[in-house]
């Protein structure tokens, strides 16, 4: 088992949504609302975030591979595979 430190640090989140804004461990689900590591169909990030993959990715910081990826303030905003957020 882990100790409670640890289960603080990291958290995993397997589901079919996945909410939570505490941008700690990995969302596995078809719809994921978090600044994670996000794994789904559909990955929406409002603060930093390290990774989402997915279908449709929309997020204002972080790496984004997927068919769509949003990002509305980069140089493009939409690309297609993989595009990079940079919040500044």
């Amino acid at each position: 088992p882990f100790d409670e430190g640890l289960n603080q640090r990291f958290r995993e989140s397997i589901d079919k949504q996945n909410t939570d804004s505490q941008g700690k461990g990995i969302s596995i689900g078809v719809i994921n609302m978090s600044d994670s590591i996000n794994l789904g169909i559909f990955n929406v990030q409002e603060g930093k975030s390290a990774f989402s993959f997915g279908v449709l990715n929309i997020g204002l910081s972080g790496y984004q591979i997927g068919i769509l990826n949003y990002c509305p303030n980069g140089k493009i905003p939409f690309l297609v595979l993989v595009n990079y957020c940079n919040s500044q």
